[in-house]
């Protein structure tokens, strides 16, 4: 029999996530916060849904949550998550956040008899539909071993990374590698127009070569040369990911200045009320300084 899955944060990536465990045969519990349309969903794909946070983990053996940023993390789990799952339940930390709060929350489940899995994920939106992320896993590997299927109906690439907080702290740098990427990639599709290069061919022979990146395999072509901003893995969200490693770089005295200006101009781009776009509008303010096209 298959365990009883929680799954709480249905946003852009928590609700196909949760479909795709709907879609394993997996018995799915959901709650909503203000917005109940994913969870009608979610219900009408097969899940049961439930009032509140506590009654999730009151009907469930593992917990899954995938939430906007830390502070929401500590709500959850302090305003009943852990006090309504049962000793010898499991919960699954899937969100972007700290290192350091991914170990808070575990050290409180162990006192309870409550098993954690730090479990951040990449891939954007489509993947997560298709079942396809990559996950990152920290916690104990008997743990890891025994939550493996449930991760394999939502990733393909599951990586063990060691104690919690290290899927944390790997997502904080991939986040900041996709960041980063994403400013220069802008900067030199920008460059190549106005050189008149063909972008196609351009982009076919960066890819195989030294300055390839998977930005450019996929945003550059996709997003950034055609302008196109619809709805995806938001700017503001991005920003978040971003100073996550920005923050634990203060807080031990490293200096990150290239990253420091990349989050200037996810900032800048915020400001101007695109916080809501596809993150790879960030390349429309390398247009704006150059305020000519």
């Amino acid at each position: 029999m298959k365990d009883r899955i929680g799954f709480i944060g249905l946003g852009a990536m928590g609700k196909p996530m949760a479909l795709c465990l709907v879609r394993a045969d997996y018995p799915v519990t959901v709650t909503w916060h203000r917005n109940r349309a994913p969870a009608e969903e979610l219900e009408k794909a097969g899940a049961q849904v439930v009032p509140d946070v506590v009654s999730v983990a009151a009907v469930s053996d593992v917990v899954i949550t995938i939430l906007p940023a830390d502070r929401e993390i500590l709500e959850v789990y302090h305003g009943g998550l852990l006090d309504g799952l049962k000793k010898g339940g499991i919960c699954i930390e899937m969100t972007s956040a700290l290192p350091s709060t991914v170990k808070i929350v575990e050290q409180e489940a162990l006192s309870r008899g409550i098993g954690l899995l730090d479990a951040p994920v990449s891939g954007g939106v489509a993947r997560a539909a298709e079942g396809s992320l990559t996950i990152m896993v920290g916690g104990s590997k008997e743990l890891f071993d025994q939550c493996h299927p449930i991760l394999q109906a939502m990733g393909k690439t599951i990586f063990y990374t060691g104690e919690a907080g290290n899927g944390k702290s790997v997502k904080m740098i991939n986040q900041l590698l996709n960041a980063g990427n994403t400013v220069i990639a802008s900067e030199a599709v920008y460059l190549a127009r106005r050189m008149g290069l063909d972008l196609d061919l351009m982009c076919k022979v960066i890819n195989e070569s030294s300055g390839g990146s998977w930005i450019f395999a996929n945003n550059v072509p996709k997003s950034i040369i055609p302008e196109n901003f619809k709805p995806g893995f938001r700017l503001e969200l991005m920003k978040k990911d971003l100073d996550l490693s920005l923050e634990y770089a203060r807080r031990e005295g490293i200096v990150l200045p290239a990253m420091d200006l990349v989050s200037e101009i996810c900032q800048a781009m915020i400001n101007q009320g695109h916080g809501g776009e596809y993150y790879t509008i960030v390349s429309q303010w390398i247009k704006q300084q150059n305020r000519r096209e």
